[in-house]
């Protein structure tokens, strides 16, 4: 009887460690724990969707060097990827007529996380995703802002079902000298993510700058 209630508080023991262990975001070769929230926050991008957020904000402790950039011009034009019904991946332009380049501005970074040091060639594969009860899921959508030369670009990914949210840089099968110098002189701002479990979207309100070697 003592060995049967013995096992019982051991299997109840790893039954409820199981149940408290927070979920895992991987991104690269980093990895960070992720709170659950109890009530649903909202996360939008560019304040037109709004979707729940499973996660605690991260802590802010004020601005600092990594939470702020400068630039002169937001691109006229910004470029879009989605997948069809069948997988195929569908490319477009989309265009801003009502870009202002005559005022220098700051790019603020809210709900940073982390800066990512990746090899250039490598950034097209980038797929992050959230660990969660031993499964993986892959984000299906993402934003990625691009600055270079003082000029913001933005890249969309809408509804890439297998997490390929760095699809846009995996138009190379070999890099050219020029091409790996001008990745290298860019800084890239993942942020507004999305992944879907079941038939729900969520937001993950995290943000990332990713700097090329």
């Amino acid at each position: 009887m003592k060995f049967i209630l013995t096992i019982y508080i051991l299997l109840l023991s790893t039954s409820t460690f199981a149940q408290v262990k927070p979920d895992t975001l991987f991104i690269g070769v980093k990895k960070y724990a992720l709170q659950k929230t109890k009530i649903f926050q909202d996360g939008s991008q560019d304040g037109n969707i709004m979707l729940p957020s499973e996660y605690k904000e991260p802590d802010f402790h004020g601005w600092d060097s990594e939470r702020q950039f400068n630039y002169k011009a937001v691109c006229d034009s910004s470029y879009g990827i989605k997948c069809d019904e069948e997988g195929n991946e569908i490319h477009y332009i989309r265009w801003d007529l009502n870009c202002d380049t005559t005022k220098r501005k700051t790019y603020y970074l809210n709900s940073f996380l982390d800066t990512l040091r990746i090899k250039a060639d490598d950034l097209g594969n980038l797929k992050p995703y959230i660990k969660s009860k031993g499964k993986k899921i892959f984000f299906c959508a993402s934003r990625v802002d691009v600055l270079h030369n003082d000029s913001i670009f933005k890249i969309f990914h809408y509804f890439m079902p297998e997490g390929n949210i760095f699809a846009y840089w995996t138009s190379y099968s070999s890099l050219s000298d020029i091409e790996i110098k001008k990745r290298k002189a860019s800084i890239y701002i993942l942020r507004d993510i999305y992944y879907k479990k079941g038939d729900a979207i969520y937001y993950l309100d995290r943000k990332f700058v990713i700097k090329l070697e």
